[in-house]
């Protein structure tokens, strides 16, 4: 499933489309570790690593949820 929402950074640019997939992905706590330090900008002007960038859950506001899931035929 997708849908079109915002970045999860101050700004919440509504630049972002989200990709939500049926099944998890695990990690471990290294990869996560790994993951936050990574940085944003180029590596000659870098900015502040990824970090714990997520806010709260936001309203769908009319947003489109798009699948190809045929809800009708699953059980």
């Amino acid at each position: 499933m997708t849908y079109e929402g915002s970045t999860t950074h101050p700004g919440c640019w509504e630049t972002t489309i989200w990709i939500i997939i049926n099944k998890p992905i695990y990690i471990t706590n290294q990869e996560l570790y790994s993951l936050r330090k990574l940085m944003q900008g180029s590596e000659e002007a870098p900015k502040a690593p990824l970090g714990n960038n997520a806010r709260p859950v936001q309203p769908l506001h009319q947003r489109t949820i798009r699948t190809n899931i045929n809800f009708k035929n699953s059980e």
